[in-house]
């Protein structure tokens, strides 16, 4: 007989190095798409999504 199935299982936790190359890949986008360095730096992760949805 087979043992009990895993119903305990939860999703994956999100890491913080991954989600910071993610948000490192996004400013990265913003720059390339011309907007000024400076500004870029201080965009929250919120202002750089809302961003990236303009471009």
């Amino acid at each position: 007989m087979v043992g009990p199935r895993r119903k305990f299982r939860q999703r994956p936790k999100k890491v913080g190095a991954k989600k910071n190359t993610r948000i490192k890949a996004q400013k990265a986008r913003l720059l390339a798409a011309g907007l000024d360095e400076a500004k870029v730096k201080k965009l929250n992760l919120l202002e750089t999504r809302n961003a990236l949805k303009k471009i």
